[in-house]
């Protein structure tokens, strides 16, 4: 959450500070988490947003920031913060599954096609902690 603070805290982009959908593991750290994969090399989370229609999140990098994190299971690991806006066009109001989803099976873009290819947990909302989305 605090990375969400420092994005929005960024007058650019204050205006996602109400856009957040979910916050999700993504790749091979959701796959190991479902039994498969051949462990964990790095942590990709990716935060989700509802596209602003005047103020856009850049592609490049999926606006991206890596940090080293230790885990008590694992040790030292890289951690990768991805940011991704959802077009209105795949927006369920209310409903942030849906939305990421609608997303992550109905884009043709490079990134939904290729994050659908493994398993989606949710880490935020709460309701949704590591339960499967995709």
């Amino acid at each position: 959450m605090d990375e969400f603070r420092r994005f929005v805290a960024n007058s650019r982009y204050a205006v996602y500070s109400d856009r957040l959908v979910l916050i999700a593991l993504c790749q091979g750290a959701a796959q190991h988490y479902y039994g498969g994969g051949n462990g964990v090399k790095d942590v990709d989370l990716w935060l989700f947003f509802e596209e602003h229609p005047l103020v856009k999140i850049p592609h490049r990098g999926n606006c991206k920031r890596s940090m080293s994190v230790t885990f008590p299971a694992m040790g030292v690991r890289r951690v990768d913060l991805m940011k991704k806006m959802i077009p209105a066009k795949f927006v369920v109001p209310g409903d942030p599954v849906k939305t990421v989803r609608s997303y992550l099976t109905g884009s043709q873009n490079a990134t939904p096609v290729h994050l659908s290819r493994k398993p989606v947990l949710g880490l935020y909302p709460g309701s949704w902690f590591l339960l499967r989305v995709l």
